[in-house]
């Protein structure tokens, strides 16, 4: 039987990651490989190899910790039990080394608190000042519910990860794809959504990378990468969204979107397969690939999400998108 899961509302999470903008924010409260492994130890978690002499942080700081000017933000967010969001904000504090904050909606807010958001400070990452960052949530088996996998370029655009698992002991570490030794083009941007991460190559061209490939659903330590053929605008925008709302078409035949910059600046978006063909996907379409004529300034921000389709058979979503125009 096929698992499905419910997408998250986003205006519920665009409203709070506004008010984490204004309090935590502030500071006042190509190639083909296929098969690439990080570790042996079965699942997505693992220790990896740095590129650094060490971790930017040692242990998570309980100080607020400002985010610097032009920072990347990316965020997470996951239904919980209680009828509550657990949501999760990462970003580059003015040292550069990576910071996360957390809003638990149905905490009850102490006296002088006035926002759910609280700083979970800084942890071990190898970051830099362009570090480029893309979150996303697992959802398997108990130890799962969820976790939180944090994608991030470290130096020399070297592809790197970060567990975050209340079920585990420590509860923040690094995940194998460090071991991976994978690099993006120096201006890449990064998108994620369980079990996808796509970046752009040198040349412009979309990779797309699958944790536990070919169609696994369950996270495991073994990685594999593909191009797309797409070629974008170098240093365009990513935004990746699920294309239909059956997990298993999402996970097993790359039933995701990207949405990005041709080189022609237009916004543009393809769906493809992990074996680089852009055939159709074995299931019905939610939406065309032929988007209107829309220009946007070159490397401007992009965001998207789908919500699913209400008593829909084919389990189809709709797609909204977030763009800067011209």
């Amino acid at each position: 039987k096929r698992r499905r899961f419910l997408i998250a509302v986003a205006v519920v999470v665009v409203v709070a990651l506004a008010a984490a903008l204004g309090g935590v924010l502030g500071g006042k409260k190509g190639s083909e490989s296929q098969g690439a492994t990080g570790d042996t130890s079965g699942s997505s978690r693992g220790n990896g190899t740095g590129t650094s002499d060490g971790p930017s942080s040692s242990s998570p700081s309980s100080v607020p910790q400002p985010a610097r000017a032009g920072s990347p933000l990316t965020a997470a967010a996951m239904r919980k039990s209680d009828g509550g969001l657990d949501l999760r904000l990462y970003f580059l504090d003015r040292d550069n080394r990576l910071v996360w904050a957390h809003c638990d909606t149905l905490r009850p807010l102490a006296d002088g608190e006035s926002s759910c958001w609280e700083m979970g400070g800084r942890f071990p990452s190898y970051s830099e000042p362009d570090s480029q960052l893309a979150a996303t949530n697992i959802v398997w088996a108990t130890q799962m519910r969820p976790q939180t996998e944090l994608f991030y370029t470290g130096s020399g655009t070297r592809l790197l990860g970060v567990n975050f698992n209340d079920n585990f002991n420590p509860r923040i570490m690094a995940d194998s794809i460090d071991g991976v030794g994978w690099s993006t083009g120096s201006e890449s941007a990064l998108a994620a959504y369980w079990p996808w991460l796509v970046h752009q190559d040198a040349t412009g061209a979309l990779v797309h990378v699958r944790n536990n490939p070919p169609a696994n659903l369950e996270p495991g330590a073994v990685w594999g990468a593909a191009g797309i053929n797409v070629t974008a605008l170098v240093g365009t925008k990513l935004a990746m969204v699920p294309a239909s709302a059956n997990f298993t078409r999402i996970g097993g035949w790359g039933g995701y979107a990207v949405f990005y910059q041709g080189r022609d600046s237009r916004l543009s978006v393809a769906m493809s397969r992990l074996n680089g063909s852009d055939s159709s996907l074995n299931a019905p379409l939610s939406f065309p690939t032929t988007l209107p004529v829309i220009n946007v300034p070159d490397k401007a921000p992009i965001a998207a999400f789908t919500a699913a389709r209400l008593n829909d058979a084919d389990q189809r979503v709709d797609a909204y998108v977030l763009y800067i125009d011209g």
